[in-house]
């Protein structure tokens, strides 16, 4: 017994050489190892170590505000589940902490692998950034998760990438959060991002984009993601400004738009620049204009084999300011409550392969998969492509299932 005890202390403290000089350095959450903190061990790695955190929570000074000083690192769960390695900043007003900030021109090879932040809190007017600021750099996360982080102020919830970098986040969930102006779950301005298979769900703005926020980005990439659960006045899902920058295989779900004025809106998404690609619109509100999509000064802005279906408020598709600021290409716009086509947008039904047709999703409530006989799929749609995210899944349709069981998977 004594001699198992002893080599289980030895590892915790053990400093190990890794490819190329590297080096792996174990942290524990109560601080017995050789490095008391997680901060220490950044502080002390050199360049391309690898930083290992035991399974458990970090809490409490040196376990928050992490800060790479410019080093490319590697932190990661020892277990590589997010789920039982945990960064908890116990961010107050009084005492504001977020998990990570990077600022002093990290590149894509600085890692954060497989790591849950909770509890980021960043008070005063211009703090961004809740659970991660990115500040000019471009670090990568992997399979992360960003929880009930808040920037009341500023802007991002749970994430804020600016001043030019590129974070890329792959595989990551950011859920209860909450932003100021702009961003309840992410917020760019100025800067990119990439967002590849990642969940946004659950958070809330203030202001603009419930979900997503994004505005002067030229670079950036949105993939694969599902956007759902989402609230703000305006964009409650998503908004995009000011870029190029197409939302690409999504799914936008349940996302509500509170701001009562027939020019605001954007139940699923606000459009002030971009477009979506290949994206699933499905079950959002507004209580302006645009269930599904809303356009503002902007002309032209495209959607492409896209399915907006089921959204409720001033119609699937709608335009403030601008007539026709969406040009609809090989689209359903079908079952939308308040019409299909709405505020300053003529019918497309009928022009570019565009249609008007039940999708037959396997399940409407929650399973947007299309059953065989889908006019989606690629052997039915009039472009021979598939309109939306999601293939085929069923032979024939159902009629029920529970979005709130998904919801309780994080709390809310």
């Amino acid at each position: 017994m004594l001699r198992t005890t002893i080599a289980a202390a030895a590892l915790s403290v053990l400093t190990i050489a890794g490819p190329c000089g590297a080096a792996q350095h174990v942290v524990l959450p109560d601080g017995s190892g050789h490095f008391r903190t997680i901060q220490q061990a950044v502080d002390e790695a050199a360049p391309g170590d690898t930083i290992v955190l035991a399974d458990g929570t970090f809490s409490s000074g040196g376990n928050r505000d992490i800060d790479f000083g410019g080093k490319n690192l590697v932190v990661r769960s020892q277990s590589d589940n997010a789920t039982v390695c945990v960064i908890d900043c116990e961010g107050s007003l009084s005492e504001p902490h977020r998990g990570f900030h990077f600022h002093s021109g990290e590149t894509a090879d600085s890692h954060v692998v497989a790591v849950t932040i909770r509890n980021g809190y960043i008070a005063g007017t211009g703090q961004d950034g809740g659970g991660v600021l990115v500040d000019g750099a471009s670090p990568t996360f992997t399979r992360c998760m960003i929880l009930y982080c808040a920037a009341p102020s500023g802007k991002g919830g749970g994430v804020a990438s600016v001043g030019g970098g590129h974070p890329v986040f792959d595989s990551c969930v950011v859920s209860g959060c909450t932003g100021g102006g702009y961003g309840g779950g992410v917020a760019v301005l100025s800067a990119d991002i990439t967002l590849n298979a990642c969940t946004i769900m659950a958070n809330e703005a203030d202001g603009v984009g419930g979900g997503l926020y994004v505005q002067g980005s030229s670079l950036s990439a949105v993939e694969g993601c599902v956007i759902a659960g989402n609230a703000a006045d305006a964009g409650g899902g998503a908004r995009l400004g000011g870029t190029s920058l197409l939302l690409t295989d999504c799914l936008i779900w349940d996302n509500s738009a509170t701001y009562a004025a027939v020019d605001e809106g954007g139940g699923g998404v606000l459009l002030n620049g971009g477009g979506l690609l290949n994206c699933t619109v499905v079950g959002n509100w507004t209580a302006g204009s645009g269930g599904g999509v809303l356009a503002e000064f902007i002309a032209g802005a495209p959607l492409t084999n896209c399915l907006i279906a089921n959204n409720e408020g001033g119609a699937g598709v709608a335009c403030a300011t601008v007539t026709d600021g969406m040009v609809l290409t090989c689209c359903d716009v079908h079952g939308n409550v308040g019409g299909e086509y709405g505020l300053n947008m003529t019918d497309q039904t009928g022009t570019s392969d565009n249609i008007s047709e039940d999708p037959l999703f396997c399940d409407p409530d929650y399973d947007f998969t299309l059953d065989a006989a889908s006019p989606c799929l690629p052997a039915n749609s009039p472009c021979g492509m598939l309109m939306g995210a999601r293939g085929q899944g069923c032979d024939s349709p159902v009629e029920h299932s529970s979005w709130g069981a998904v919801k309780a998977l994080f709390g809310r």
